[in-house]
């Protein structure tokens, strides 16, 4: 067996800041976590892991992770750090910016030994260029749609030319799908690439504690990315709403975009008061309860790196309609419903399906045998990740 790395450096400086934009915790931060709890199970008294964060938020960072025995470093800029041909820096959550590139390059000159190991979540900003609906939940210039598409576009640009530069002078790069594999592969100078589902805390979840409520949850609803207000649309047309069966709760949303959507007139205005609940952001205890208690989960997103809310509801035993897009069929396999994520006909089509009983309740048998398949894969991985990581 190779000798372990004496030293892993984890740089986390952009990993919380992000989030504080959508709520506490994204999929992203999740992964970080879940990263951060591997390495201090896998790793030996020999390795010591340091967490690089920004000058004067180490303490709030123990006070978030709340993860013992790990060293923190405050500093500005990367190069006040020299490491060994022992050492390893793992950046979990890329920061795909101009400045993060040439940092993160002026490193590697002054520490030509150590090694650098990435991890790329999606390729999000080439594939996310335009959608009429994306100004719904903008504001300023950039609820105008043309102003979106454009920016949208310049902005993908920029991002691939300096993951180009970071990819140039890494050892290794992890991501979290095969679909994110196959779109990150593009770059021609990766020597190393491999994905894990690592970023699933699979001992929140519980079968048995969950029961078959009376509504749909739609997850981050706040990201236009996710396609909310095509969903929306679509229930208001489902038998879900012509029965009075189920209402829809939507989670991720801010004050300013509850107000916008329900000034849009997408729907008739008295579904807020019976049928629709928007709410904002909620924390994971309120997340995973909402994931308990829902009839099944509606996930419409126009593009996802892994798909975490699918995995979350696996894990929870509750069917999912979801766009057949990116990774989400990879995580989700044939226990899903898949719906064109594009066509408001095909998502009210989905949703009129997973309502009738008999279709319900073949769903959740299916997807119950998929959480111990799921399970058993995140155990997998995630042991192969540690083994890639510290040797």
């Amino acid at each position: 067996m190779k000798d372990l790395v004496e030293k892993i450096y984890i740089d986390v400086r952009f990993s919380f800041t992000v989030s504080k934009i959508s709520g506490k915790f994204n999929g992203g931060n999740n992964y970080v976590i879940s990263v951060l709890n591997l390495i201090k199970e896998k790793s030996d008294h020999n390795t010591e892991i340091f967490l690089i964060c920004n000058l004067s938020t180490a303490n709030d960072l123990k006070d978030t992770l709340g993860i013992a025995d790990i060293n923190y470093i405050e500093i500005k800029n990367l190069s006040e750090l020299f490491l060994t041909n022992h050492d390893v820096l793992l950046i979990p959550q890329v920061n795909d910016s101009k400045q993060y590139a040439k940092e993160l390059i002026k490193f590697r000159k002054k520490n030509a030994d150590c090694k650098i190991y990435i991890t790329i979540h999606d390729r999000r900003h080439k594939d996310l260029i335009y959608d009429k609906y994306a100004s719904t939940l903008k504001f300023g210039l950039k609820s105008n749609n043309a102003v979106l598409a454009i920016g949208r576009k310049w902005n993908a640009i920029k991002i691939d030319r300096y993951l180009k530069r970071i990819i140039r002078i890494t050892d290794k790069v992890f991501t979290v799908s095969n679909y994110s594999m196959q779109r990150l592969i593009e770059f021609k100078k990766i020597k190393f690439i491999t994905y894990n589902f690592c970023g699933i805390d699979i001992e929140n979840y519980n079968l048995d504690e969950s029961v078959a409520g009376n509504y749909i949850l739609f997850v981050n609803a706040g990201r236009s990315e996710k396609n909310f207000i095509r969903a929306l649309i679509a229930f208001g047309k489902s038998d879900a709403v012509k029965n009075n069966q189920l209402s829809l709760v939507a989670t991720g949303l801010s004050d300013k975009q509850i107000c916008k959507i329900k000034k849009s007139g997408y729907v008739d205005p008295l579904l807020y008061d019976k049928n629709v609940a928007l709410k904002g952001y909620v924390n994971p205890d309120e997340l995973h309860a909402l994931y308990r208690s829902c009839k099944f989960l509606l996930f419409t997103s126009l593009n996802e790196g892994m798909g975490l809310p699918v995995a979350e509801a696996i894990l929870c035993g509750k069917p999912v309609v979801a766009s057949w897009k990116s990774a989400m069929p990879e995580v989700l396999g044939a226990v899903g419903y898949y719906v064109n994520p594009k066509s408001i006909d095909s998502i009210v089509k989905g949703i009129n399906y997973i309502i009738v009983e008999e279709n319900y309740n073949k769903k959740v048998q299916y997807v119950k045998q998929k959480a111990d398949i799921l399970k058993q894969q995140v155990v997998l991985d995630q042991a192969v990740m540690a083994d890639e990581l510290l040797h």
